[in-house]
């Protein structure tokens, strides 16, 4: 069950854009979509998606660069989300390794994610793709109901370029269509300007991360996502804990909606040697300190 759930890879067969995951932060199955790869405004110590850092991140762009694999094609994301669908409401999926291994309690449809490998608030095609995934999203009502429930949009951020008008356009048109429930789960690693450069390292500064999530929070359900490991050797210390917990309170009383956060560690290689896993023991105590200033809060360890 560790290799299904570290098992989060981008390809599969033929597509292009469209990739089965089983989530254990959604429990249950996720389709993802990437947007925006090979660019991101983070390169974070523990990403198994970058190699190591040799030179600084440039700022937030308008838009991602010219990507590795020809940008995004419409109509063909359209052909692969339909038949990504088919594949898991059918449950066809199940017969390929290694998702013949996924539990009976897994083998739903949670969401369709805008993730993959890179940040997909970057990529010029987010609003129209959000579009796209409203109307095919309509397909799921009445599949089995009971067992299928309505998939959500899940944007997986990292929050720096949430205050382009791009995304905000694609998000609130799915909740003024009444086309899905959207639904955003931004990072937030630290609660110091030090721990996040260790931890990120963008030249976007915490504020500006900070002023994202809560205008994000604002408008749409937000549940906060932070890695905590121990990098070189340490722990985060206790003065970082608090810090950070002092930011989610903050957020809170600013009127974000945090319906959740999610404490979780290394579970993948890592491009780098410098970040490990932290205890489950570790991550337990965190969770416990959340749920302590009235967050609903889990916790996942690199086994979990």
């Amino acid at each position: 069950m560790v290799n299904l759930f570290q098992s989060h890879s981008r390809s599969f067969e033929d597509n292009r854009h469209v990739y089965p995951v089983v989530s254990r932060r959604a429990r249950g199955m996720s389709i993802g979509v990437d947007l925006c790869p090979g660019r991101c405004t983070f390169r974070c110590v523990y990403c198994s998606e970058f190699g190591a850092l040799t030179s600084p991140p440039s700022d937030v762009p308008t838009h991602c660069a010219e990507q590795a694999r020809g940008g995004i094609d419409l109509d063909l994301l359209r052909r692969e989300l339909t038949a990504m669908l088919a594949a898991i409401l059918g449950g066809e999926i199940f017969l390929h390794p290694p998702f013949d291994e996924t539990p009976d309690a897994y083998r739903r449809l949670n969401d369709i994610a805008l993730s993959g490998s890179g940040e997909p608030t970057l990529s010029p095609a987010f609003e129209a793709a959000c579009a796209l995934i409203g109307e095919l999203g309509q397909s799921v009502r009445g599949q089995e109901p009971g067992k299928w429930p309505r998939p959500k949009l899940v944007l997986i951020t990292n929050a720096t370029a949430l205050h382009l008008p791009s995304v905000w356009r694609g998000l609130d048109a799915l909740r003024a269509q009444g086309a899905m429930e959207a639904e955003i789960w931004a990072k937030l690693d630290a609660g110091t300007e030090a721990h996040y450069a260790a931890m990120n390292r963008a030249r976007v500064p915490l504020d500006r991360v900070l002023q994202n999530l809560l205008t994000a929070g604002r408008r749409h359900r937000l549940v906060i996502q932070s890695l905590f490991g121990e990098l070189d050797g340490r722990p985060p210390s206790a003065d970082e804990i608090d810090a950070w917990l002092d930011r989610l309170d903050a957020l809170r009383q600013g009127g974000a909606d945090i319906a959740g956060v999610q404490v979780y560690t290394v579970a993948r290689q890592t491009a780098e040697p410098t970040i490990r896993a932290l205890s489950d023991e570790a991550l337990v105590a965190i969770a416990e300190r959340v749920r302590s200033r009235g967050f609903v809060a889990d916790w996942f360890g690199s086994g979990r």
